[in-house]
């Protein structure tokens, strides 16, 4: 009797390894399945669904609302120059777009989109992509040899952890080429173009001991339809770069602006006119960095980095303050 229960147990003892066995088994094959599922789910949504582009199918669809958005007629004739993402974003931290083209021989044009937030209902009933144009800026009457994309660049300029845009264009004529740097700054869901007035510099070389004018180069940049901004072309030695202050933990904006002497149908390319910049945290606007030259524009022949330095306030033993970048 002992050994006929003994038998009985182990074969219980069995049945339930066996029955265990089974169900990871079975489990096992459901977690597959599930993923296999979860998959084509994700896939048949994501890829297939109308509202899903990329490739040529976004570049279509940007043309098409940039067409609307800009009133451009004739879509075939809007040229895409360059779209590029914005590292940090303030509107959304990867999917922020800057697109920069032409428009026949008459507009240039940036356009901003960003995905923004849908709920997923609307997703599944949506068409259309989830890229909306949130800014637009425009210079009208410029031809295909005027205002043209070169570079664009993704970086914190003033310390707040949240990145600018900075993009170039030039302009080819028969005997300079005017480099235009445009830096846009993010905040609570708008983009503004920060600009400043480099016409002022004029005030101050007519209060120089020299007689000067500047050699400056313009256009103007419709705002989202509502107000217009100067943008300046720099060229023959003129240029603006960017200086990370060590103090601050921000960057400067350093303008040097081609100078002519009354007469002169080109510039003096031995003389410039200086201009140290910085983004002011609470206006989001460019004041003047009062740290360099007292505040002050200089005139001068072409300065040396070590130069630059030593026009500042604030010094150490071995006058290291500025590292130059985006050249």
């Amino acid at each position: 009797m002992h050994f006929l229960r003994e038998n009985i147990r182990k074969d219980y003892e069995k049945g339930i390894e066996e029955i265990k066995k089974a169900s990871k088994i079975k489990g096992l094959v459901i977690f597959v399945l599930g993923m296999v599922m979860s998959w084509f789910i994700h896939f048949m949504i994501y890829n297939i669904h109308p509202s899903y582009f990329n490739g040529q199918r976004l570049e279509d669809y940007f043309i098409v609302q940039i067409s609307k958005e800009f009133g451009f007629n004739q879509r075939e004739k809007i040229n895409l120059q360059n779209v590029s993402r914005v590292n940090n974003g303030i509107l959304d931290e990867s999917d922020t777009l800057f697109v920069t083209g032409k428009y026949e021989n008459q507009y240039t044009f940036i356009a901003i989109l960003n995905k923004g937030n849908r709920r997923f209902s609307d997703f599944i009933f949506s068409t259309d992509s989830e890229y909306k144009i949130v800014g637009k800026f425009y210079s009208e009457d410029v031809s295909n040899y005027e205002l043209i994309f070169s570079d664009f660049k993704s970086i914190d300029l003033d310390g707040d952890e949240q990145d600018e845009v900075v993009i170039n264009l030039y302009s080819e004529y028969a005997s300079y080429t005017p480099k235009y740097t445009l830096v846009f700054k993010g905040q609570e869901n708008t983009w503004d173009l920060l600009e400043p007035d480099l016409s002022v510099l004029e005030q101050e070389i007519l209060r120089s001991s020299e007689e000067y004018d500047f050699f400056l180069h313009s256009n103007t940049i419709i705002v989202d339809d509502k107000e217009t901004k100067e943008i300046y072309g720099l060229s023959n030695g003129g240029d603006l770069e960017f200086y990370s202050n060590t103090f601050y933990n921000y960057y400067d904006f350093f303008y040097r602006v081609s100078l002519i002497k009354p007469g002169q149908c080109m510039p003096d390319i031995d003389t410039f006119a200086y201009l140290m910049l910085r983004i002011d945290s609470k206006t989001n606007e460019l004041v003047v960095e009062e740290n360099w030259n007292q505040g002050k524009m200089k005139i001068s022949e072409f300065l040396l980095e070590d130069e630059v330095r030593a026009d500042m306030g604030l010094k150490t033993d071995k006058h290291i303050f500025y590292n130059p970048i985006l050249r």
